[in-house]
Formats: C-alpha cells, structure tokens, sequence
C-alpha cells in the first residue's frame, strides 16, 4: 500500500485536495464522513460491504468526481469511519489507470479513460 493525492467532489462542485491510500483491495474510494459533509455529497444508495475482518458494514454510497494525473471522471464514493482515505478499484479502472505496488506508484493502464 502507498499514498496518492488525488482531488475529489460532488458532482457539481469544485474538487478537494486529498491523500489517499492504494491498495487496500477496496472496490470503492472510501472517504471519511465530515468530508463527505464537507463536500456536499449526496448518498442516496446503501450497500453492504465485507471488511478484513470478516465482518459487514453498512456504508452509504454516491457519485462523485475524482481527478487524478491529468483526468478526471465520475465514480462511486462510499461514506465511512476510515483513518485515511482509500482510493478504490472502481476509480482507478475509470479513470484508466492501475497501481504498480512494487514502484508504489500509479500508471497509465490505458493511453486515454475509459468512456462513462
């Protein structure tokens, strides 16, 4: 696991610097709830999540924006109590990029992203 700072925000909002960690094996970007509030977004969908425990959480779910090494694109945000953020599969797959964990970087899975 690494550490990126990407920008994030609601829909129509501006975007917010934040650190994120990669890595974690979380499908979605996972922000803590003040910042949810903070941005402004809307969670209208709640859905059932596995932790690394074993156990299950209810975590609300929205649409936001997410702009990271030059693109920037619409992906699921979930809202929950995590110490650092955490940039999730679903983002990096939609913004065409993949983390390399040996270079602890982020790196371009496709010359341009994907269409959403």
């Amino acid at each position: 696991m690494f550490n990126i700072t990407a920008e994030i925000g609601a829909v129509s909002g501006e975007l917010t610097p934040m650190e994120f960690v990669v890595g974690g094996g979380s499908l979605y970007t996972l922000i803590p709830p003040a910042m949810a509030q903070r941005l402004g977004l809307e969670l209208p969908v709640t859905t059932t999540l596995a932790t690394a425990d074993n156990g299950y959480v209810q975590v609300p779910l929205g649409l936001g924006r997410i702009r990271l090494m030059g693109r920037e694109q619409l992906t699921m945000l979930g809202v929950m109590d995590v110490p650092t953020p955490r940039l999730g599969k679903m983002a990096l797959h939609t913004l065409g990029l993949k983390a390399d964990p040996a270079t602890e970087s982020l790196e371009y899975d496709i010359p341009y992203p994907p269409l959403v």
